[in-house]
């Protein structure tokens, strides 16, 4: 393995070092898993999950810039993790901010039930890529068929509130500067 330049170590221990007060506030406070994960495109490939993201040596990471997410006790589904992805897409153009919102989401869910104390990746990551077909349209459904009609349209609205108000904040953002 070759060596990282030392700018990308640089970028990383600050990462980390930004992350040492909440790291140890959590940790004190309770006995939850840390996710450490590459930002863009890595289809749920090198993610570390561990109890103290302190002590995770950089050298033994790939190259790259990392996330590090302190493990949510989720809201399950048939004692599973899940995760909701919407497509949206927003543009900026001639000074107006316009926001796109996929007509439906798709749930994507964990093959084994969730454990607390297991770190295994099958408990706890929901990114279906590296599996094969058959796991993926076991696993991932569209949020249209998961619920009834009535729900799934106040899910929806609800989602769309957040979008929106999200938007407005980056719409200011992208105006004072």
């Amino acid at each position: 393995p070759t060596r990282r330049s030392s700018d990308l170590d640089t970028k990383l221990k600050s990462h980390m070092d930004y992350y040492k007060h909440e790291i140890k506030n959590f940790k004190n406070k309770e006995n939850c898993n840390w996710y450490i994960k590459p930002i863009g495109g890595a289809s749920g490939k090198n993610i570390l999950i561990t109890k103290n993201p302190e002590k995770i040596d950089i050298d033994q990471l790939p190259p790259n810039i990392y996330v590090i997410e302190k493990e949510i006790i989720p809201l399950l589904i048939k004692k599973r993790k899940f995760d909701i992805r919407l497509h949206v897409l927003i543009s900026y153009f001639k000074s107006k901010l316009s926001v796109y919102i996929a007509n439906d989401g798709v749930c994507r869910i964990c093959p084994k039930k969730f454990i607390q104390s297991s770190n295994d990746k099958d408990t706890k990551i929901t990114n279906l890529f590296q599996r094969n077909n058959s796991e993926v349209n076991k696993y991932q459904k569209p949020l249209s068929k998961l619920f009834s009609k009535r729900k799934y349209k106040t899910l929806m609205t609800k989602m769309q509130k957040v979008i929106h108000d999200s938007s407005k904040i980056i719409e200011k953002k992208i105006r004072n500067n």
